[in-house]
């Protein structure tokens, strides 16, 4: 157990110490009880043994970690969005809660708490929301997260992060004539997908910068 523990992620690691105090904090987030679904999680977290449930628990803190980052006023939207359409809320509740658990690097749940905000704020609908947390589950997080810090009319030809990226919908290839009509090596580009996926990136990164901005001004005020 010991050896396992040191080659997790830290975060992981302090899950499996603790797990108790982080379901204990988990249960009392005003933020996730507004979320569909999800905030059902702490409700069936009590006497949770398996590694597999503990790491579970610290990818809901993770991307619980990644909303606290926005404002309070962001926070209330998560509510009234849910109140608005119940129904829809629920389905996004049940792709975050989905997409998280399966989540392969301890960085996706933040990716997708991310997109969440960008849909909570109208950035994208649900549908769009779906679709980019679906990307996110197939995608490889170091290109995901390269392509959160690109311009959506960015080219690779050849290699690149962008190649990787199309099995997952966030980028496509085109491919153009070269001389003596043979076909040239490809080139690579963001998709309408990928750039879904980066003005939402953007935009929560703007609300997450916005909420730190007033924090900052409220200490030293």
């Amino acid at each position: 157990m010991e050896e396992t523990k040191h080659a997790l992620h830290p975060l992981v690691e302090a899950s499996l110490d603790n797990v108790e105090a982080l379901v204990d904090s988990l249960a009392d987030n005003e933020l996730l009880k507004n979320i569909p679904v999800v905030g059902t999680v702490t409700k069936i977290a009590q006497g949770i043994s398996t590694i597999r449930d503990k790491i579970f628990i610290a990818k809901i803190a993770k991307f619980v970690d990644e909303l606290e980052q926005v404002s309070g006023k962001e926070r209330e939207k998560v509510k009234k969005k849910a109140a608005e359409n119940p129904n829809e809320a629920r389905r996004v509740g049940e792709t975050v809660l989905l997409v998280v658990e399966r989540a392969n690097e301890m960085d996706k749940p933040g990716l997708i708490a991310r997109l969440f905000i960008a849909y909570v704020d109208g950035v994208l609908d649900q549908e769009w929301f779906r679709r980019l947390a679906l990307a996110v589950d197939q995608a490889f997080v170091e290109d995901l997260l390269y392509l959160s810090k690109i311009d959506n009319q960015t080219a690779e030809e050849g290699g690149g992060p962008l190649r990787y990226l199309q099995h997952s919908g966030l980028s496509e290839a085109v491919i153009r004539s070269g001389a003596g009509g043979l076909a040239s090596a490809p080139t690579f580009i963001v998709s309408v997908m990928g750039r879904q996926f980066i003005s939402a990136m953007h935009h929560a990164h703007l609300a997450q910068g916005e909420s730190a901005s007033k924090a900052s001004l409220a200490t030293e005020g």
